[in-house]
């Protein structure tokens, strides 16, 4: 007929209805049965059945409706008719019945069959996507968060899912509140165990229970049939592990290149608030901390958690201070014409211009502003020694880039051996750092060049003021 409940049981169809607000008919037939529900948008609006206990006369005595002389009665009665639709004219003719009390059974048969479709192991069933034709005048329109409920408890074989998940990792994906109302205090004790052990598999988490594993079990199925509870079969914090990798590779390599400003570097936009900076950006700082993040990916991004928490850093430091922000704003502007200009000239002529506009910012003292167009001009031509150089003097002037720094200006040396400039700036980095053998090793290698052949003399005179001190320093040593 469609599909085989052992390989897809009634339960996830309901959950699948449940969900998708589905209207249709669902057809099960198995070995001597058949049952029919009918739904409408997500509710269940009636159901039938061939199975003899779950027929309305026996339905009303269960709930003590009738008692067994009236049934023997009514099947005598039915033995000469086929039509179900008249036992409730039939009951009210031949007992006290009211239509109140057969209505209350109908409702009670209409559960019972489709719960007990829960717990059926065997045979075929299919959904049929279409406005359903109700046999019956009354519409019940009865939720299936009751039904689901009902029909778990009824399950008697917990296999299918205990296979199914147990190597899964449970996930609290949401709790509308009209579910959380109607939870029992030992559901909800349940359902926050689970997400308290959410980094555990499933199979643990049953495991050390101190509960009934049945009953934890079942919530379990019932959360996931409700749709608010999902299973990952990646451990939630591997996975978050892996995220917070890509993030910071990803950012790494757009800082690198200069191709975002400071709010993208925190996420947010030119209307953010202050008190959105700042949550902002205490949320960033404790997510991608290299203290924390070492821990887990050891040396390996290293490099790239140090320049992403290094711009987040510098980023916040100036929309942190209304005046650094207006200027930077204000600049920014600025930036956004010479871009449109830019669109006009080669890479490298874009290059050059944003290398003059970082040069003027560093003579300026806006180190910060200097290195987020100097990696921009980088991109567009990695061939100039000055781009490097200027790069690794303002990154030199915080401590938490003077690593980067360092390989920027050696590999400025690269480009111009002969230029002495790049060697005192290590030097003196090395010596702010007080690693003096290191800071004399430069300072050694840089007196050893030509220092009439420098091209960088605007750039470095900071450093040509101190050549006297420095040669004190190798008396002294």
């Amino acid at each position: 007929m469609g599909n085989k409940i052992k390989q897809f049981p009634i339960p996830l169809i309901s959950k699948k209805i449940f969900k998708d607000h589905l209207s249709g008919e669902l057809k099960i037939e198995g070995e001597g049965f058949e049952k029919r529900m009918f739904f409408d948008r997500g509710a269940l609006n009636f159901a039938t059945t061939t199975l003899r206990e779950e027929r309305l006369a026996n339905v009303l005595l269960g709930i003590g409706k009738i008692d067994r002389e009236l049934l023997y009665k009514l099947n005598t009665i039915l033995a000469h008719t086929r039509s179900e639709k008249m036992v409730g004219q039939i009951l009210r003719e031949i007992s006290d019945l009211n239509e109140k009390d057969i209505t209350e059974g109908l409702c009670n048969q209409i559960r019972m069959i489709t719960t007990n479709s829960f717990s059926i192991r065997e045979g075929e069933w299919i959904f049929l996507k279409k406005k359903p034709r109700i046999p019956n005048p009354i519409k019940f329109n009865l939720t299936l968060p009751l039904i689901i409920r009902e029909g778990v408890e009824k399950i008697t074989d917990l296999d299918f899912f205990k296979n199914k998940f147990k190597d899964s990792y449970p996930l609290v994906v949401a709790l509308p509140d009209a579910i959380l109302r109607d939870l029992s205090p030992g559901e909800k004790e349940a359902l926050y165990h689970l997400d308290d052990h959410r980094e555990q598999p499933v199979s643990q988490i049953t495991a050390g229970f101190k509960g009934d594993s049945k009953f934890l079990w079942q919530k379990m199925i019932t959360f996931y049939l409700l749709n608010i509870l999902a299973f990952s079969f990646r451990n939630p914090a591997e996975e978050k592990t892996s995220q917070i990798k890509k993030e910071i590779e990803l950012l790494s390599e757009q800082i690198e290149r200069g191709e975002i400003d400071y709010y993208q570097v925190l996420g947010l936009s030119r209307k953010a608030s202050q008190q959105d900076i700042e949550d902002r950006y205490t949320h960033l700082i404790s997510r991608y901390h290299p203290d924390k993040l070492a821990r887990v990916f050891g040396s390996v991004l290293e490099e790239n958690m140090n320049r992403v928490v290094s711009e987040i850093n510098a980023a916040y430091k100036v929309l942190s201070d209304p005046q650094r922000r207006g200027n930077y704003d204000h600049k920014g502007k600025f930036l956004r014409e010479e871009q449109e200009k830019d669109e006009l000239l080669d890479e490298k002529q874009k290059g050059r211009r944003l290398y003059l506009v970082a040069h003027r910012l560093y003579q300026q003292k806006k180190y910060a502003e200097s290195i987020h167009l100097l990696k921009r001009a980088l991109a567009f031509d990695s061939s100039k020694a000055n781009y490097f150089m200027l790069l690794g003097l303002s990154q030199s002037k915080f401590p938490a880039q003077r690593r980067p720094a360092v390989e920027n200006l050696l590999k400025a040396s690269q480009l111009e051996p002969w230029n002495p400039d790049p060697l005192y700036a290590v030097g003196d980095i090395f010596r702010a750092e007080n690693l003096m053998a290191k800071a004399k090793h430069y300072f050694e290698k840089a007196l050893e060049k030509d220092m009439e052949k420098s091209m960088s003399k605007e750039m470095i005179r900071e450093y040509r003021d101190k050549k006297k001190g420095l040669l004190s320093f190798f008396r002294k040593s």
